[in-house]
């Protein structure tokens, strides 16, 4: 998508908009986000596409990518990742019922699948465990307490495995995904004192 700061924006949005809206889906589930020093920084990204693009020209993924490098650059790195997270789709704030009104952040895992010849596991768990340290500051104000959901958990297990992966392969390399989150959180609590441990929910079920 491209993003015309426009007189004749029909949708009345605009970059800055665009930006907010995004900060505030993320940041409304997080009470240690100051949301004013975050539009102030999506301000500054809509200066900038103004004056030194033209209006226009920056595509969403730009623009969530220059708001990041924003957000780090004044001291919110956490914030800065969470919000590459949320704004590329990787990682999303969501509310279940099932969550009893805790949080809980969605992980796409489909989004972390390659097809090249680089090697698919060891990539995939190695950036799934990326994605869940730098969601650990948000547990870091619950003790622990929270919800990861998981989703296309299956599906990502096929693509992983290839053509011919049998339907024996797919279950057990779900579980052993299921299980890596398991353990990398246990850990997390451990390293960070937590009470309690982050519930992993499978939203393929």
């Amino acid at each position: 998508m491209i993003w015309r700061n426009t007189s004749d924006d029909e949708t009345g949005l605009g970059v800055l908009g665009h930006l907010v809206l995004q900060l505030e889906s993320m940041c409304a589930m997080e009470s240690e986000t100051d949301i004013c020093d975050a539009s102030e920084v999506a301000r500054a990204v809509e200066c900038f596409v103004e004056h030194d693009c033209d209006g226009h020209c920056a595509d969403a993924r730009s623009l969530v990518l220059m708001t990041s490098q924003g957000l780090d650059s004044v001291g919110n790195t956490g914030v800065a990742r969470r919000f590459l997270l949320h704004g590329t789709g990787l990682a999303k704030p969501s509310e279940w019922e099932v969550t009893h009104g805790d949080t809980m952040w969605v992980i796409d895992l489909k989004q972390l699948t390659v097809r090249d010849d680089a090697p698919l596991e060891l990539i995939f768990f190695t950036g799934l465990g990326i994605i869940i340290e730098t969601l650990a500051d948000i547990w870091d104000a619950t003790a622990g307490r929270g919800v990861l959901g998981l989703r296309h958990i299956c599906g990502t297990a096929e693509a992983l495995l290839g053509d011919g992966g049998k339907l024996a392969d797919i279950v057990s390399l779900s579980d052993e995904i299921r299980r890596h989150c398991h353990d990398r959180l246990e850990r997390l609590r451990r390293d960070r004192g937590w009470a309690d441990r982050p519930q992993v929910l499978n939203l393929d079920l």
